[in-house]
């Protein structure tokens, strides 16, 4: 690549101007600067900076993934680790980890779920790894004293290039497959590390409809005239269609790829628990509310959690467990 376009070139291709170009505009800018240089231009030369200024995009998209989790692990885990483990639990016990030899986490957040397993394999010989991309989580993960010998480990689920192919026999990602810029990258590379036999299970954002957890402050909000998320990529996006959802991974070279819905209640009945528990979560920190909003925010937030009881919807997230085998 150097001997063609020189480093230069691809320096410029970092530039703030270059990121902004589209893809037209960025091919049209290599195609003059080969042809002032006296550069041959050829396919793969196009092919290889398509897919630098492709990985440039998704190094971007990580980074803010890693700052706003930054920023939300000390809510997180105050508030909602607890909920998550729930979840993580009804997946694990179904990955009979007993017969397990070493187990990867993916996204460990806080270590709720790691020390979890931990306790019920402290007896035996299995090697446990946590990863997380975030700082604080791995942090939070370390000060835990665990009951046996668990490797906590800073890294990006889209890229465990840390970890050797075929050297786990268990994989476990809870509430991160949907948060990660590029699923289908955290899906190839949990195949990669996972030995023949294997198994891997993920937990995904399920149905909206039984999600007031994650949609009720944002109906609230628009209500008050505003939008959450404009422009952003929904987490219930990979729940949208199973088919397809089972389909990822099948083309990854899974086999035996199931699926089933799962909820995790925060409180059945109280409006004024439900109101309390809302307030701690990332999702209410998030909000820019203006201040003169805030009593508006607050009744309308109760109006919706009081239908949502009045239909016997519990405060929940609805989930999807994955369980698959390579």
């Amino acid at each position: 690549m150097r001997s063609h376009l020189g480093v230069p070139f691809m320096s410029r291709l970092e530039s703030e101007e270059h990121k902004a170009l589209a893809m037209d505009d960025l091919m049209h800018s290599l195609q003059q600067h080969c042809i002032e240089q006296g550069y041959p231009i050829s396919f793969s030369t196009f092919v290889i900076v398509a897919q630098k200024y492709k990985m440039s995009d998704l190094l971007e998209r990580t980074r803010a993934v890693q700052q706003r989790w930054e920023e939300l692990a000390d809510c997180y885990a105050a508030n909602v680790a607890q909920l998550a483990l729930k979840l993580g639990r009804a997946m694990v016990q179904e990955m009979k980890l007993l017969d397990a030899r070493s187990i990867l986490e993916a996204g460990c957040g806080p270590g709720a779920l790691t020390l979890d397993m931990a306790r019920l394999l402290k007896d035996r010989s299995v090697r446990i790894v946590a990863t997380d991309i975030t700082e604080a989580m791995i942090k939070k993960t370390s000060s835990i004293e665990f009951p046996c010998a668990v490797e906590v480990a800073q890294a990006d689920a889209q890229d465990l290039s840390a970890f050797s192919a075929d050297s786990f026999d268990r994989y476990v990602a809870c509430l991160s497959l949907m948060l990660v810029p590029e699923a289908d990258l955290m899906i190839q590379e949990s195949f990669r590390v996972l030995s023949p036999g294997g198994i891997a299970g993920f937990t995904i954002w399920g149905d909206r409809k039984r999600s007031p957890i994650f949609t009720c402050i944002e109906e609230a909000y628009a209500t008050c005239g505003h939008s959450v998320a404009s422009g952003k990529r929904s987490n219930f996006y990979l729940a949208d269609d199973e088919p397809a959802l089972r389909d990822r991974f099948l083309k990854h070279g899974f086999r035996n790829v199931v699926t089933w819905h799962f909820g995790t209640v925060a409180e059945p009945f109280d409006i004024d628990s439900a109101m309390e528990f809302m307030r701690r979560t990332p999702m209410f920190l998030g909000l820019e509310l203006p201040k003169d909003l805030e009593t508006r925010f607050d009744e309308e937030l109760r109006k919706i959690l009081s239908k949502t009881f009045g239909e016997g919807i519990p405060l929940q997230i609805d989930a999807i467990i994955i369980l698959c085998r390579k």
